[in-house]
């Protein structure tokens, strides 16, 4: 006599779900693994540009120089005020600078503020073009203009992106790049920290897939043992 089925999966219904159970996880890791192993290969097998290696040892090397007597000369000719527009100019420049490339914190942190304010001090002075490649409107009138201003202009923001890259504000660091190169298209110094900026983007981007995969691992690994201890 046949008996009534109340619901129950039968013993090979059951054996099947239990095989899907236990498989779709490993399946779902492998998976998971072949779309990583893509994304490691992109970002590892990468051609490298030889500069950004070149321009990385050198900010490493900069960063054991000791610029104090540099520094405070620069101060202390900023202090006596006697120099004209264009000479203080140049000496905040150069001060700005030494203290982003000695690489220390408070240094790069005091200069920021000082080569915002003299890029803004140095753009009414910029080129036409120049300005326009910026986005901006140009002031009428041509007076006090001239290239000399474009180059400190490309330089005091070339300063501030290296600024950025060595407070790992990477993303501020390349959209400063973006904006040199709309005013000078072959700023060597800039194309070059641009592609030391992507290195590191590419850099942080793996540390935090191997971050990833290791919470990945971890928690797929804790579920097939509880489902192992489970069965």
């Amino acid at each position: 006599m046949r008996t009534a089925s109340l619901g129950m999966p039968s013993r090979r219904q059951a054996s099947f779900t239990s095989h899907q159970r236990f498989h779709s996880p490993a399946m779902a890791v492998a998976e998971g693994f072949r779309d990583l192993k893509q994304t490691w290969r992109a970002l590892f097998h990468k051609e490298r540009d030889p500069r950004a290696a070149t321009l990385r040892e050198q900010l490493r090397e900069e960063a054991t120089l000791d610029f104090s007597d540099e520094i405070e000369r620069c101060r202390a000719a900023l202090s006596e005020g006697t120099m004209n527009d264009r000479e203080e100019c140049d000496t905040l420049l150069a001060l700005a600078g030494m203290l982003v490339r000695s690489g220390r914190r408070a240094g790069v942190e005091e200069a920021l503020p000082l080569l915002e304010d003299l890029a803004l001090r140095e753009l009414p002075r910029a080129t036409d073009g120049t300005v326009r490649a910026l986005g901006l409107n140009p002031v009428h009138g041509s007076e006090g203009k001239s290239e000399c201003s474009d180059v400190l202009l490309a330089q005091c923001y070339y300063y501030i992106a290296l600024a950025k890259y060595h407070l790992r504000a990477l993303d501020e660091s390349a959209a400063c790049c973006s904006k040199i190169l709309k005013i000078s298209p072959q700023h060597q110094q800039t194309l070059t920290l641009r592609e030391l900026v992507a290195e590191e983007h590419d850099s942080e981007d793996a540390l935090q897939l191997a971050v990833g995969s290791g919470v990945l691992l971890s928690a797929v690994g804790a579920g097939l043992l509880l489902a192992g201890k489970k069965k």
